[in-house]
């Protein structure tokens, strides 16, 4: 199973992967729907040959896969249409709305179906056939009308056969269904009867005057229908991507009529167009028309809505994209109006081979001219290069005041084999549903969820089968701007289900998809959008009406109340409080249940939480969604039962309804079915007396004590939380532990608000803890710098600047200057410090270009510029480098710094105290960042391309000083190839001394088969220049190449000077073409080198043993396992590699250790290694490798 977002992102074959492959045909009897009751009329469903296996999931590695099996094999190709049936208006059997679907198949193709009504209300669906000349559909064994009977809470699933009868086959046509509530939704998948190709999209309520189909050629399938009852003339317009109208047809059509088939069937003569297509009623009063588009790649289809007027966003989201390695991601957005458009496309969460990419965003403008459109790949759009597989989301933002864009991005494989679309979304859904979901037979199904709000959200997750009975829930929390990629086996422990369907409560809207996709082979993929509401937030004491139904919250904000729309029987005045829970009486033993009671028989439960909601009584015709706070720590995913309370008789009754822990362990929530008390509780043996603070307040890093009883003297099996600023709560280190004491650390990210305790066992009623904080000096001007301004004028943002140098010489501290998008000529000279309160600020405001920055002062901080240096000399680094550093506490973040004449980012010697963090540096020359200087931090960068010039070398990072950290950093794609003529000797990391106490931790060391041969490579030279005292821990190294491939080389053979004390501990080295040679080089002038705890995977062989040791060299060893010792064997104190497996998934280059794992707890514990890769606490022992 999976344990993180981030291992899930890196499986082939996730939301991350989207590899795919075909279905095996299985057993009738392992289907996942059962036969569906239909009202048929005269149709005998025994002579129906059509039987549906709806399996949808993914398999172990995290493989999606959607398959539909037919006893019917003469028909080749098959659609399945997934109705979700949300029955939210009151009264539900009153309403009915219309819904179409603008394909039936054809001569060879069938339709399946599933539906699922999750309300507490029975509904039904009616179906009624269309040809696309706009007759009925009649015939032998076909009925038309059909309608299918759904009862409250069920889900059901049938092929268009046994609703319509087996006459169907070979007609061509469209469906009009007649709902019985306006809330029902649905999607359909096409897919050939070999599933070659699959995807589909949901069905369509809302038909317009105009449609936009967005990816079209001569080969794309265009489906559009007229609903009207009269004629309609119609014209279709070809736009090519720079606007110009290509081709204009009128087209008349009859009522009830449409068009399926190939563009150039409609329109010939347009070989080698590729553009857009507007089909236009041209009546402004007339809404009427529907449809949808395919276009393929190779094998694999995709499938899209045709967009409406009502689709184009200013702003738009799009959850999840995939691209590098075997994959690729095609943005489209098209430009429906007279004038042109600017935008700004943004990648954001970026994360290659499964790690957090630096920068993790990236943002690009481009202007779409009038009518024109954008097809791009995603990898072209922000100049993506050659690297593992990449994850993210994409955001787009109209700068122009105009009317927005339509977005839509196709992903798949690069081959062709998988392909699927999805649309920009504009507004998320705060309740939703997915029609369906398979987890078992060997299946998986997952999610990618994204928050694009400004603050945390709480999402509570719950799975249901066929009959409606919950089967699972997870609550948990998304913080502002996170996107979570998971499978349902991560989502919830154990899970397995055939069927059902699957319900997300947010307390703000949330985008999410659903995927599904093949594990046996790369043959489709298909996606899945949600159906659901966005809903008014509210506070208690309002109207909420029956129709809209709204979040409503407490008047604290702690507790959320989701009313779906039709939940009411009427408009009512809707209450949320919570009562005194300290005050209410104990739970008296014997109200517990029995099939799946959490208690110990015999014991009274104590009240931790509660909840009320009014009008009490209130009978629901949907299930409202509540969470609420209480006052312990839980452990996250616990099941608590639920019980209603007479406030009158103050007497406690039993329900069916159990509570579950979000991820922090400080709110529960509950689906519910009408307004009353609701009180959960923990059997008294589980709740210690409230903890005692000293002191009761302070500011992060304040040293707090705790006093208690029954505390664990392990620290590691107690847990202590503050209140979280951004989250729910946030973990303190325990620094000492006894049964009655525990002594803390206020953790960054505190907030004022309840200290709470949880061992294995017990918890503890929490305790006030108030964040004390200094006022924030006033804040200084702010100055603003355009490419239209004029270096007279003040500054302003109505008279900004024209040079930055103006800025830069104007500034004092706490001074801001926002540089506006363009391009500047000019390197910035800054010579005027800030103070440790008040910094100078330069930040970029869109693209902005400029060729680097010499930073001659201190308190100076750097944001988000692009730079290209103009030297012409790569020994001059004043002139050459991007950002050329002499002075102490600056921070220089989120620059793009590229194509260098001298390293990326440079420090002078006088440097210290400073930090460099989120930069992407590449085609820098000698290294993208030279480290000297004291105590700076070099964290989160992406340095890939260096380039060699006149012997320069061309490596990552060079490092000198003192008491240097660097940690987090991507170092990747350093090549031979990019300094023709040349013959640089590629480190990672380089240095020659002096070089001191330096941390090395967290990296991420990706060597390119073109050349990169070491890691790091450790020398003094001359002689007597210190080098001593490195720590490189935590650190993932893998090598693509093969013969000499050095992870670390220590010193040198030579008279040069002696490398001492040097701690290679916790990496996890690992080669991906098996037995190169050595991992570790130790030459002769090494003293004291401590090799602990590490992975050596793939090095060693015949002729070179996995590490090469000089006779001199003095060093120890203890614990590392080693896949392939080679010449001489295993040393003493090593382990040989275990015969089970032992990482998550080796070929995806998750090199998390599997639970099962022999390397867990079995490395020797370290002083000097706490965490590990992710920043977790070591266990005691600790795990072998970079991962805990």
């Amino acid at each position: 199973m999976f344990q993180s977002a981030r291992a899930f992102a890196r499986l082939r074959g996730t939301f991350s992967g989207l590899s795919f492959g075909c279905a095996r045909l299985i057993r009738e009897d392992r289907k996942l729907f059962s036969a569906s009751e239909v009202q048929l009329g005269a149709l005998d469903r025994e002579h129906s040959s059509l039987k549906i296996i709806f399996l949808i999931g993914m398999r172990r590695s995290g493989k999606f896969l959607v398959h539909l099996l037919s006893q019917s094999r003469s028909r080749s190709v098959c659609a399945l249409l997934v109705l979700f049936l949300v029955c939210h208006t009151a009264p539900l059997s009153a309403q009915s709305v219309k819904s179409y679907l603008p394909v039936l198949g054809g001569t060879d193709a069938d339709l399946g179906l599933a539906f699922v009504n999750p309300t507490l209300v029975d509904a039904a669906v009616t179906f009624t056939l269309h040809g696309y000349d706009g007759s009925l559909l009649q015939g032998a064994d076909i009925v038309n009308p059909a309608s299918l009977q759904l009862p409250a809470s069920r889900q059901k699933a049938l092929m268009a056969a046994e609703i319509f009868g087996q006459g169907i086959s070979g007609k061509r046509g469209w469906i009009e269904l007649t709902l019985s509530a306006p809330t029902i939704r649905g999607f359909f998948l096409l897919f050939d009867s070999q599933l070659n190709f699959v995807d589909g999209t949901d069905l369509i309520f809302n038909t317009a005057r105009q449609l936009f189909f967005p990816n079209v050629s001569p080969s794309t399938i265009l489906s559009f229908v007229h609903t009207g009852i009269g004629e309609l003339s119609v014209s279709v317009a070809l736009y090519a991507n720079d606007g110009h109208l290509v081709r204009r047809q009128d087209l008349n059509m009859a009522p009830l009529s449409g068009f399926s088939g190939s563009l150039d069937a409609l329109i010939p003569g347009i070989a080698g167009f590729e553009g857009y297509v507007v089909v236009d009623s041209n009546t402004p009063f007339l809404s009427s028309l529907a449809g949808i588009e395919s276009f393929r790649s190779k094998s694999d289809i995709a499938v899209v809505k045709a967009q409406q007027r009502s689709d184009q966003l200013r702003i738009g989201y799009i959850a999840h994209l995939a691209t590098q390695g075997q994959y690729t991601s095609t943005l489209t957005l098209v430009n429906p109006d007279p004038l042109p458009q600017k935008v700004l496309i943004t990648a954001a969460d970026l994360q290659v081979g499964g790690q957090p990419r630096m920068p993790w965003s990236q943002t690009i403008e481009r202007v779409i001219p009038p009518y024109g459109r954008l097809a791009e790949s995603v990898d072209t759009l922000f100049a993506f290069t050659t690297q593992p597989l990449m994850t993210g989301y994409l955001h787009y933002e109209v700068s122009t005041d105009t009317e927005g864009l339509l977005g839509s991005l196709a992903y798949g494989t690069i081959d062709g084999t998988a392909l699927a679309a999805v649309p920009a979304q504009g507004n998320g859904y705060s309740d939703l549903f997915f029609a369906h979901v398979a987890q078992g037979l060997d299946f998986y199904t997952g999610l990618a969820i994204l928050n694009p709000n400004t603050d945390p959200v709480v999402v509570g997750f719950s799975t249901f089968d066929r009959d409606g009975k919950k089967t699972g829930a997870k609550v948990f929390t998304l913080n502002a701007g996170e996107r979570r990629a998971r499978v349902f086996s991560e989502l919830l422990d154990n899970f397995a289900q055939v069927g059902g369907y699957v319900r997300l409560s947010s307390t703000r809207p949330i985008f999410t998809y659903e995927l599904f996709g093949s594990q046996s082979s790369q043959r489709f993929l298909a996606n899945v959008p949600a159906q659901g509401v966005s809903l008014k937030q509210q506070y208690s004491g309002a109207v909420v009406t029956a129709a809209g139904g709204a979040q409503v919250l407490s008047s604290d904000g702690m507790t959320s109340l989701v009313v779906p729309p039709g939940a009411l029987p009427a408009d009512a005045v809707v209450e949320v409080a919570t009562l005194s829970t300290e005050n209410l009486p104990e739970i008296p033993a014997g109200q517990f249940l029995t099939a799946n009671d959490l208690t110990q028989a015999g014991l009274n439960q104590v009240p931790i939480g509660n909840v009320q909601l009014k009008p009490i009584g209130t009978q629901l015709q949907a299930p409202p969604f509540v969470m609420f706070p209480i006052r312990v720590q839980l452990k996250p995913g616990a099941q608590i039962p639920v019980f209603t309370y007479n406030t009158s008789t103050q007497q406690y009754a039993r329900t069916d309804l159990f509570a579950y822990a979000d991820e922090s362990g400080r709110t529960v929530s509950a689906e519910i079915r009408e307004f009353g008390t609701y009180v959960v509780g923990l059997p008294r043996d589980q709740i210690q007396s409230t903890i005692a603070l000293n002191p009761k307040s302070g500011v992060t890093g304040t040293i707090v004590s705790l006093s208690g009883d029954g505390f664990s003297a392990n620290p590691t099996e107690d847990l202590v939380t503050f209140a979280g600023s951004t989250s729910p709560s946030v973990a303190a280190k325990i620094i000492a532990a006894s049964p009655t004491l525990l002594t803390v650390v206020v953790p960054e990210g505190a907030a004022t608000g309840t200290v709470m305790v949880r061992t294995e066992t017990q918890t503890w009623f929490g305790a006030p803890f108030t964040i004390e904080t200094n006022p924030p000096p006033p804040p200084g001007p702010t100055f603003y710098v355009s490419p239209t301004g004029n270096d007279a004028n003040a500054g302003i943002l109505a008279s900004p600047w024209k040079t930055i140098q103006k800025a830069a010489d104007t500034m004092n501290a706490g001074s801001t200057v926002i540089v506006q998008a363009g391009t500047y000529d000019e390197r910035i000279n800054v010579t005027r410090s800030g103070s440790s309160s008040n910094l100078i600020v330069f930040q970029a405001q869109g693209t902005v270009k400029t060729q680097g920055f010499n930073i001659h002062a201190d308190y100076v901080k750097v944001d988000g510029f692009e730079i290209v240096s103009t030297g012409a000399d790569p020994n001059d680094r004043s002139h050459g480098s991007g950002i050329y550093l002499s002075g102490g506490n600056n921070q220089i973040s989120n620059n793009y710094i590229h194509n260098t004449s001298a390293a990326g980012i440079f420090f002078m010697s006088t440097v210290s105290n400073t930090t460099v963090s989120g930069n992407r540096v590449a085609y820098a020359v000698e290294c993208g960042i030279f480290i000297d200087g004291t105590n700076n931090l070099v964290v989160s960068n992406d340095v890939s391309h260096s380039v060699d010039v006149a012997a320069s070398d061309a490596d990552g990072i060079r490092f000198f000083g003192s008491g240097n950290t660097v940690r987090q950093n991507h170092i990747h794609d350093l090549m031979v190839s990019d300094s023709p003529g040349q013959e640089p000797h590629i480190d990672a990391f380089q240095t020659w001394g002096p070089a001191t106490n330096y941390i090395f931790e967290r990296n991420w060391i990706d060597k390119s088969a073109d050349g990169h041969h070491q890691g790091w490579t450790i020398e003094s030279i001359p002689s007597g220049s210190p080098v001593d005292n490195i720590i490189i821990r935590n650190n993932v190294v893998i090598t693509r190449g093969t013969g000499y491939q050095p992870a670390v080389n220590i010193a040198s053979d030579n008279a040069s000077g002696i490398v001492s004390n040097i701690y290679i501990l916790n990496n996890t080295i690992t080669a991906l073409n098996p037995s190169v040679g050595f991992a570790i080089w130790l030459l002769k002038n090494t003293r004291n080198a401590v090799i602990k705890n590490n992975i050596i995977d793939g090095h060693g062989n015949a002729g070179e043993p996995y590490l090469k040791v000089q006779a001199g060299a003095i060093y120890q060893i203890a614990k590392n396992a080693v896949s392939s010792p080679g010449l001489g064997g295993l040393l003493i104190g090593d382990i040989p590699w275990p015969s089970a497996g032992q990482f998550v998934d080796w070929n995806s280059l998750d090199f998390h250790l599997l639970a099962n794992a022999t390397l867990k707890g079995a490395g020797e514990a370290l002083a000097l290694a706490i965490n590990d890769f992710d920043g977790k606490p070591r266990n005691s022992p600790p795990s072998i490798g970079a991962y805990e």
